[in-house]
């Protein structure tokens, strides 16, 4: 699960109720307006997660990662010339796989200070993206003006910046509705295109006005039972995989190479439409012939 609580520190029933009913396997979350007085033990009663913070130092901001006890979860370090940065950063081993997890909140700001976090941003990415782990980039970036969809970016010095990071790590934008009134804030993002599934915009957590972002990563199945793993405001693992080693590539090939791929682009309207008959295709042979 992803969303943005505008403070956790007058939720904490609800909080628990979340934690307690859906069971989510990993909950990211953007302005928890934490401090140090409010503990770990006051988050999570049950002590079920271990609790990755960064709190801001003022009123507002900070972010959280609730990882179950379970999963086998560690922070990474987040060197201190970016410390202005509110972020958390955590790996997650899940069998031989290794999850390279960023929960980001960009503070709503304009100007040259904008500017600055952004660029930032920009650089903590491209030092943290370890192109050998799959990378899975979540939070509040108030970035409504990118059309992740259409490709298209202001040419601006906030937009801009962040936008050509993401797509020279080879990050994919997966959420399609809006989630605060009609913008589009809380995103996220893998280099993984066919790890995501059942991603959903749903009702907001408690009386925030940013609607929560669930979702599901497929994961391969491992040789013991490991369970149903969901994530909170992303159901991140769950119990959807597919064992590419067993697949029948023969007959993937086959079925690929029977398909008149020049016909069916000229046919589209737009590169949009194109894009969703190659996914529908790809999506079809692969349900077809991997288990």
């Amino acid at each position: 699960l992803l969303f943005n609580a505008q403070s956790l520190c007058n939720k904490l029933c609800d909080l628990d109720y979340l934690l307690q009913n859906t069971k989510p396997d990993i909950v990211f979350i953007t302005e928890t307006w934490l401090t140090p007085d409010m503990t770990n033990g006051l988050l999570d009663k049950h002590k079920v997660y271990n609790i990755y913070r960064a709190d801001r130092s003022t009123r507002g901001g900070g972010v959280a990662i609730f990882c179950h006890r379970r999963l086998h979860s560690i922070e990474v370090s987040v060197d201190s010339s970016f410390e202005n940065l509110e972020l958390v950063n955590i790996n997650v081993m899940f069998g031989k796989s290794i999850f390279n997890f960023i929960n980001v909140y960009r503070p709503p700001s304009s100007g040259d200070v904008a500017k600055n976090y952004v660029d930032l941003l920009a650089n903590y990415l491209q030092h943290a993206c370890d192109n050998k782990l799959t990378n899975i980039v979540v939070g509040d970036f108030n970035l409504p003006l990118i059309d992740w969809f259409r490709g298209v970016c202001p040419h601006d010095d906030i937009n801009l910046p962040f936008y050509n990071v993401i797509s020279e790590l080879g990050l994919i934008q997966f959420v399609e509705i809006a989630t605060r009134d009609n913008s589009l804030l809380d995103l996220v993002f893998s280099d993984d295109p066919l790890i995501m599934a059942n991603i959903e915009v749903q009702c907001p957590f408690s009386c925030s006005d940013h609607a929560t972002v669930a979702f599901d990563l497929l994961l391969p199945k491992q040789n013991h039972d490991t369970g149903n793993i969901k994530t909170s405001f992303c159901s991140c693992f769950n119990d959807y995989y597919y064992n590419f080693e067993q697949a029948d590539y023969v007959s993937i090939r086959g079925a690929l190479s029977a398909y008149n791929w020049d016909s069916l682009i000229d046919s589209c309207s737009d590169v949009e439409h194109a894009w969703s008959v190659f996914v529908d295709i790809i999506n079809s042979v692969v349900a077809q012939y991997v288990p």
